[in-house]
């Protein structure tokens, strides 16, 4: 298990917003289900995932920074 944190959530979030993605648009271009992405979207704190989540969520987030 891995923790996304809060800035990577908020990065998360921010980016979402600045790339006009949906839920399902994100969820797509990150390659995880789109409960998956809500889950971590709507989460109020650094958030437990498995390593492949983390790994998928981390690489989309160093590829659009």
């Amino acid at each position: 298990m891995n923790i996304i944190n809060n800035k990577d959530l908020n990065r998360l979030r921010s980016q979402r917003g600045a790339l006009n993605l949906t839920g399902v648009g994100l969820a797509n271009e990150i390659g995880l289900s789109r409960q998956t992405v809500s889950k971590i979207l709507n989460s109020d704190g650094p958030l437990a995932v498995n390593s492949l989540t983390y790994k998928l969520v981390t690489k989309w987030l160093s590829k659009v920074d």
